[in-house]
């Protein structure tokens, strides 16, 4: 008789163990990674609350936009990465037609024509969409080739990063266009891209920022980048937000005020 005769299943505590790691696999959910973003969300919340003076209002919108996210986590994690890999092409393709659209029959809110509004349908941004099918594409293609990438694959990387962002770009939504781009940097440093490539994009990416902002800049992105070095060239407009954030921080220290007592935060 050998020794594998007398191993039986464990029962207790490792049964149990087992039958928690079931549930989580099955939902596929990192179950550390989830307890980490609840306690992020919980932690944001009570700092808004305390920022915001106890308005409850405030607070329940954040609360509500915060599950909604982890809804939309949890149901994404539910397909396969094949699924992703396969339909990457197709719904960048798709995305490009929505900026395209919007360009065409956008809507604009706070400055920026980025909104679509059709029929049956609520108001969205497709520029917001393409801070995941950008990664996603790259992955995709990518993946399916050698690492680290050559000099032509990241090329293509490239020029599928750059055609939505000036399109968004073009929408006036400067902000959410960084994030692409930034979304795409990710991926393109987790493949192991040469640090030399990195460089020599930082280099060119500042030798062309000022024929940006004297030929291609609109006014406010102007004013934001002056407002940011001289936030008191507008205290009370453009610059209001910096300035009470550094006396925010320089009366409250490193430690801060304490709950409920941050001066800068109540001043309506």
């Amino acid at each position: 008789m050998s020794s594998a005769d007398y191993i039986y299943p464990a029962k207790g505590l490792s049964s149990a163990a087992s039958r928690v790691f079931s549930f989580w696999r099955f939902f596929h959910v990192d179950p550390p990674l989830l307890l980490g973003i609840l306690m992020l969300c919980c932690v944001g919340l009570t700092v808004l609350f305390s920022a915001s003076d106890g308005d409850l209002d405030i607070v329940q919108r954040q609360a509500v936009a915060m599950l909604a996210g982890i809804i939309v986590m949890l149901v994404v994690a539910q397909f396969g990465v094949r699924l992703f890999r396969n339909w990457a092409a197709l719904l960048y393709l798709c995305m490009l037609g929505l900026l395209g659209l919007v360009l065409a029959i956008g809507v604009e809110r706070n400055g920026a024509r980025s909104w679509l509004d059709l029929p049956g349908l609520p108001s969205f941004q497709p520029s917001e969409l393409m801070k995941f099918v950008v990664p996603c594409l790259l992955a995709a293609y990518l993946a399916a080739r050698p690492l680290p990438p050559r000099f032509m694959n990241v090329l293509f990387c490239t020029v599928a990063v750059l055609v939505p962002t000036a399109m968004i770009v073009l929408q006036n939504d400067t902000g959410t266009a960084l994030m692409v781009v930034m979304s795409g940097i990710v991926v393109l440093l987790l493949a192991g891209i040469r640090w030399s490539l990195v460089g020599s994009g930082l280099v060119a990416l500042l030798l062309a920022s000022p024929a940006w902002y004297i030929f291609l800049a609109q006014p406010h992105q102007k004013s934001r980048i002056l407002t940011f070095f001289d936030p008191y060239r507008d205290p009370a407009g453009a610059g209001y937000n910096i300035i009470q954030s550094q006396i925010a921080i320089g009366s409250g220290g490193v430690y801060g005020k304490g709950y409920m007592q941050g001066a800068q935060s109540h001043l309506d």
